[in-house]
């Protein structure tokens, strides 16, 4: 359904994620969680550190109950990450996915 490219996700993350979306051909790109979870300044910083490689993301991918931590993302970093997709969506003139896994 994508091309591969630069997933963007939150560290650590169950390892068959990582595996599954590697053996596909995508680039993980890991933003570590604070001890509440992930926060979307986090990973806009990140992101914005990829300089020209950032215009390969293909997506956003976090475990909104993270999978080993159990640490839960917040209603505001959901918010900001729904800000952050849509932004890097205009930014590169296509749809950017952000994928809100319940696992």
């Amino acid at each position: 359904m994508l091309r591969p490219g630069i997933i963007i996700t939150s560290d650590p993350l169950y390892y068959i994620y990582w595996d599954f979306l590697e053996r596909g051909g995508f680039t993980l790109v890991a933003v570590p969680e604070r001890a509440d979870g992930l926060h979307a300044n986090d990973v806009a910083a990140r992101i914005e550190a990829l300089g020209d490689a950032a215009a390969a993301i293909s997506f956003i991918f976090v475990v909104t109950v993270n999978n080993p931590t159990a640490t839960i993302i917040s209603n505001r970093e959901r918010t900001g990450l729904v800000r952050l997709a849509t932004s890097l969506s205009r930014r590169f003139g296509r749809t950017v996915p952000l994928v809100l896994d319940k696992a």
